[in-house]
This record gives C-alpha cells, structure tokens and sequence, in this order.
C-alpha cells in the first residue's frame, strides 16, 4: 500500500492512498460475500455462490463499490495512528479511481490539531494576589437573605419607596406603539433602580387602578437596541400595590435560617462564604493570566476551520444555557439584541481562538510533563454523579455518556497542569 501524505491549507493535510491489485483482493471477496447474501443463486445458499456468478448477477463495479468502504474503514485509522497524525473532525473522502483491473485509489483531507510549540512556562510573571473577604459583600449578603424572607402584603394606598407595584406598561415613539413594548402585570420594586432611570419615582404617588403618561429618554447602550437613545412615552396603569416588610437583622433572624444561634455565626459563615468567592474569583483571573502570558510567549500552526467551529459551537451552547437559566429564551434574547445567532458567532470569534489556543496550551504541558489522574478516581468521581442524578433521566444519560467521561477526565487532567504551574510560581517566591 502507497501512502502519500501533503500538507493543504488551514491546518490540512491530503492522505493519498493507493492499493495494488494483490492487496485488493480480500476486500473484493468479502464485498462479493456479502452482496451475494442478498440475491439468489440457483444451486448455492445465500452467500455461497462463486465470485463469477455473483459478478454476473450485480456487476463488477457494484463490487467494488462495496468494498471502497471496507478498504477505507480499514486502512485509513490504521495510516492515522502508523503515521501519528492527531487528526480532528471526519475526513473528506475521495475515491479517486475504482475500476476492475486497476489498483484502487482514495484520499482523504482531514484537520490536525495545531502543533504548539511552548514558550518559557516553567518561569511565568504572573501573580496570584491576596485577597480578602469585602465587607460590602457581607452586607449586601445579608441584605439578599432578609429580602427573600421578606413578607409581602396588599395595601390600599400610593405606591412610596420600598413597595412593589404591578402594573401594565405600554411604550410608544412618536405615538407609534414600540414592537415588544407592552407588559401585563409587570412587577416592579420601587427603590431598586432595575428599570430604565427615572421609571420608578415617575410611579410614585399612584394607588391601584390610576393611570399615567410621561416620557423618558432612554440610554445610549440600552439593552433593546430600538429603544436605545430614544425619547420613549410611556403608559402605565397600576394594577396593586405591596408593602414589603423586611426582617430585622438580629438573632431571630438568624435562628430562622435553621443553623445559626446569633447573627455573629450568620456573619461569620457568609464572610467565609464570601472570602471563597473571593479566592475562587481570583485563581481564576490567575489562570487565565498565565495563560494569557504563554499564548503571547508560545508559537502555533494555523487553527483549522473545524476546531474554530467545534468552539464557537460550545460557546454559543454556553450562552443559550446561562441566558435560559435568567428564565429567558434564547429567540427573545436575540430579539432584544437586534441580532442573529451567526452574528454573535462572529463576535465569538476572537475569544473562541483564544480558548482553543488556551487549551492546546494546557495539553502540551501535560503531554510534557505526563501529567494524568487515576482512572479509578475518574469512575468513582462519575459514579457519585451517577447516584446523585439517578432520577434526572436527561442529566444521568449525559453524564454516562462516553463523551463525557472524556471530558470530566480532561478536566481533571487540566486541573493538575494548573497546579503544576501554580507550583512552580510559588518555589520562585
């Protein structure tokens, strides 16, 4: 078997392969096997018939035809792992020539992954900074949890700070009605400042089934691109109005969340609480620092096409999960945006090579250094997901699922390679 092997653009490489007639001969006799299972031969069981009566019957080129994809399934993962080629994605196949009496001829075009070579790793200048717990956090902790025990309770007067108000609100521009621009019943909490400025103290003063006119002029880099920068009237009518009663902070409070005896272990466990947050936030600025510094310090071949796509995919797939876990969905999110799935693609584009640049990073430092983690600890790790899910039938599929096991292991290894650096920053201090 001739094998040629010539590097195409993109991070591409053509495989040229080419069979002699002698090593074509057992993939003709079995393609002949088998096509002779599916028609009948006078005087011979299904499949038993000679190779000349089977040619008569389908044609030679049928034939060959059917063993061109038993040729290619077997020589071509044997070229990739004889030849170490990583390739990525399927490969483009080709039967460039399948003729009786000839040799047999095919290529495939296929991707590699981007050769990285490393800079200088093992003396990074990032830092890790010291942080601490902000007291403002704390607080505004503390101020989270007594609003979400908060009691909620129907009044018959005007709306004042602090209340919430439900109300119908309906937008216009120059007395057009805005696409998008009418809520039923949308609550509103005056005093929070979510809405556009100067929305809230316009509601002050109204009681329950009072209408109201005003306009307000809406800012530059407003969220609804046809809203933004525009001079909007507005038209609200108050449904109901709601005082809100927020807790005291003391230790009542703090009894009523089930662990606490006072307000000072309350405080104590959000401050902790918060100085993780804090320390998570920062490794991983740290992490991305050093990688930062050696994507600027290492040299890679051009990033394929379809490792881009692979990439811009999955993050286009984080997006959709983190805008439907704000309970939207994500066709309404682009409406607000005034843009199309494959623009938010192309804005991805720049930080998608980053990430992929980031991990190739990551995978020759630990193909390196021979960085691995315990296969046992792997499977128990999975294991314990398994029995956590167990009546999730969705999430349990997909954690059982090949696919991910690779990937859970990927992240571990990934773990242990940002160890490893954080290490060697720390024997230089």
């Amino acid at each position: 078997m001739k094998v040629d092997i010539d590097k195409q653009d993109k991070g591409t490489v053509k495989i040229r392969v080419e069979l002699e007639i002698d090593e074509l001969r057992p993939y003709i006799q079995t393609a002949a096997s088998r096509l002779g299972k599916q028609i009948k031969t006078p005087g011979f069981r299904p499949g038993k018939a000679p190779y000349d009566m089977i040619k008569r019957e389908v044609g030679e080129a049928v034939i060959y035809q059917e063993a061109a994809d038993d040729i290619v399934k077997k020589t071509y993962p044997d070229i990739v792992i004889k030849h170490r080629l990583e390739a990525i994605g399927r490969p483009q196949i080709n039967l460039e020539k399948v003729a009786p009496g000839n040799p047999f001829i095919y290529s495939a075009t296929v991707s590699l992954l981007p050769n990285v070579v490393l800079g200088d790793y093992k003396n990074l200048k990032a830092k890790r900074k010291d942080v601490k717990a902000d007291s403002k956090e704390v607080k505004k902790t503390l101020t989270h949890l007594r609003k979400m025990r908060a009691q909620e309770k129907l009044v018959n007067r005007v709306a004042q700070n602090g209340d919430k108000v439900e109300l119908d609100v309906r937008l216009f521009i120059d007395n057009v009605p805005v696409d998008e621009g009418m809520s039923k019943n949308h609550p509103i909490i005056i005093g929070e400042n979510q809405y556009v400025p100067g929305f809230e103290e316009k509601i002050v003063g109204l009681s329950k089934g009072q209408e109201k006119e005003f306009q307000l002029p809406y800012p530059k880099d407003y969220f609804q691109k046809n809203l933004a920068g525009r001079n909007v009237d507005i038209k609200v009518k108050v449904n109901s109005v709601y005082q809100i009663d927020i807790p005291e902070l003391s230790d009542e409070f703090a009894k009523s969340l089930g662990k606490f005896n006072n307000i000072a272990e309350l405080e104590k466990q959000i401050a902790e609480n918060v100085q993780k947050e804090a320390e998570s936030k920062e490794q991983q600025r740290f992490e991305i620092a050093m990688l930062n510094e050696l994507t600027e310090k290492s040299e890679f071949d051009e990033i394929p096409d379809v490792l881009l796509e692979a990439e811009l995919q999955r993050m286009v797939q984080e997006l959709k999960v983190g805008v439907e876990r704000q309970g939207l969905k994500f066709e309404d999110y682009l409406l607000q945006l005034k843009k199309t799935e494959e623009e938010i693609r192309k804005e991805f584009h720049e930080q998608g090579i980053k990430r992929i640049k980031g991990a190739l990073i990551l995978r020759a430092i630990r193909l390196k250094e021979n960085i691995t983690v315990d296969a046992k600890k792997v499977d128990e790790d999975i294991a314990k997901q398994k029995e956590q899910y167990k009546d999730e039938l969705e999430t349990y599929n997909k954690i059982d699922s090949p696919g991910y096991r690779e990937q859970y292991e990927d992240m571990l290894i990934n773990r242990k390679v940002f160890e490893y650096l954080n290490d060697l920053i720390d024997q230089k201090k």
